[in-house]
């Protein structure tokens, strides 16, 4: 029984020895030694620059052996143990593979500091780890990346690099994809699209809605292939006329950790020093833009229905490119003076009515636009009472006008109006027609008997007419009630005189 007993207080004692043997966490470790890298300044070395990592004991009493070890850049601090640089306990300290076969690597086991040339593969996590008799403990670890500066940005429109001195043509309401990609440099840093308008002094904004991506790919430095990081940012542009005469812009900010070398990479960089710290930004700027419209808003300036000699009168349109202004004389008393679009009435010119088309046109990309407008007035010979007012306006009145709008240059205003005058003076032939024929009717059927005595009645005895007209009706109105009113009466002085078998007034 005593036996039994003693066996169980030597397994209690050995599990609570194991217990306390516990390794202890890394605020214990950093008592015993640290990871410096005295080079280069923020872990960040360029390719072939001096790196230089030391592990500094700080208690030795505790520690068995140190050692230095490589993680992969994502690692933690607290990752299990990675590849080992070196190791250094009882007295020897040795190199690791493949570290031992590098050639600029130099090794001093007295205090435990690696130097070497940095290359792309040297990019990771350093820490120096501590074996005690309670077990390895891990250090603190120090980032090493290899310092690739970024390049200058390129710009895209729609898939296309702009050439050097080109203006980038669009047509408003048109999208205008902005495409801004760059090597960005190691570590990482940022590109935004911003666009300035034309306007002196206005600001410089970022464009919203940008799309961004980013990705690791390969550059040439030197004789040999690294990788960096490359990001693109894409935007469309809905084309507003506001853009006329701005450009884009593409611009890098480097990270805050390699800035100070940027000013190195591109002379046309935009530097500024503030503080003593560097801040650089690499600029990419594309052409202005040429926000193209087609020709709208055709308008004449003064539209009125008289002018004097010494006016005149302008033809005005908008568009992009300008349109080419025309006047063209459709009916007029003589010729008056075109100047490009102004139409002057000089001193010689003969009064009297005129009719011009005016014809403004543009092509955008290719396509031609034109619009016309057509006026009618009536020149007079100026006197003391006729002089203009000082805005130019003499005498106004109602001014009838057309504008069309056609493309490829086809012009069909001119077309109807002929169609509509052909029309109206068929109309005016067929009515004179018409009438004549029904007085020849009324007098050929009359002349057998009553020739003389009924042609008077018919317009009247004594001279007094049954006609009656106003000069401020319409003629189609009075012209219909005047032959149904002498009808009327012709037909009751028929039947007066000749018991109604002479004339039927619904002949006429």
């Amino acid at each position: 029984m005593r036996a039994f007993e003693l066996a169980i207080m030597i397994g209690l004692l050995l599990i609570t020895t194991a217990i306390e043997a516990k390794p202890t966490n890394n605020a214990t470790a950093e008592k015993l030694l640290k990871t410096v890298m005295s080079s280069p300044s923020g872990g960040i070395a360029q390719l072939g620059g001096p790196v230089e990592i030391t592990c500094r004991v700080i208690n030795q009493v505790d520690v068995i052996m140190i050692k230095l070890v490589k993680l992969p850049l994502n690692a933690g601090d607290s990752a299990a143990a990675g590849q080992e640089v070196f190791t250094a306990g009882g007295g020897k300290q040795k190199l690791r593979s493949p570290w031992d076969t590098r050639p600029d690597l130099v090794f001093n086991g007295s205090s435990l500091t690696v130097r070497f040339n940095m290359s792309q593969l040297d990019e990771g996590r350093f820490r120096c780890d501590a074996v005690t008799l309670d077990g390895e403990l891990p250090g603190n670890a120090q980032q090493l990346l290899t310092l690739q500066p970024p390049s200058a940005p390129g710009l895209l429109f729609d898939g296309a690099a702009p050439k050097p001195g080109d203006q980038l043509e669009v047509v408003i309401g048109d999208i205008l994809t902005v495409n801004c990609s760059a090597n960005v440099g190691k570590p990482a840093g940022d590109i935004r699209i911003t666009f300035t308008p034309a306007t002196q002094g206005a600001p410089e904004k970022e464009v919203p809605g940008a799309t961004n991506a980013s990705w690791t790919g390969p550059i040439s430095a030197g004789n040999h292939t690294v990788f960096t990081i490359f990001k693109s940012s894409l935007v469309k542009v809905k084309i507003e006329d506001s853009h006329h005469g701005g450009s884009f812009a593409c611009r890098l900010t480097p990270s805050s950790l390699a800035a100070s070398l940027t000013a190195d990479v591109n002379e046309t960089a935009d530097t500024t020093a503030a503080a003593g710290n560097w801040t650089s930004q690499l600029v990419a700027r594309g052409p202005a833009i040429h926000a193209l419209f087609p020709v709208s808003n055709i308008r004449m300036e003064p539209f009125r229905e008289n002018f004097f000699h010494g006016d005149y009168l302008d033809c005005l349109a908008d568009g992009r490119p300008e349109p080419d202004i025309r006047w063209t004389q459709i009916q007029g008393a003589g010729s008056l003076q075109v100047n490009g679009s102004r139409l002057s009435m000089p001193t010689g010119a003969k009064p009297g009515y005129y009719s011009y088309t005016c014809s403004a046109t543009n092509s955008v990309r290719g396509r031609s636009h034109q619009l016309l407008q057509s006026i009618g007035f009536n020149l007079h010979n100026r006197t003391a009472a006729d002089t203009p007012k000082p805005d130019g306006a003499s005498v106004t009145g109602r001014v009838k006008t057309w504008v069309t709008h056609h493309r490829h240059g086809v012009t069909i205003a001119l077309a109807v109006v002929g169609v509509l005058a052909s029309l109206a003076l068929l109309g005016s032939l067929l009515l004179c027609f018409c009438g004549s024929s029904g007085y020849r009717r009324l007098s050929g059927a009359k002349s057998s008997h009553h020739s003389v005595r009924d042609r008077m009645r018919y317009y009247g005895e004594l001279g007094e007419t049954v006609i009656e007209s106003s000069d401020e009706e319409d003629d189609g109105y009075h012209l219909g009630g005047s032959r149904q009113l002498l009808g009327g009466k012709q037909h009751h002085q028929s039947e007066a005189e000749n018991g109604g078998s002479e004339w039927n007034g619904t002949q006429v």
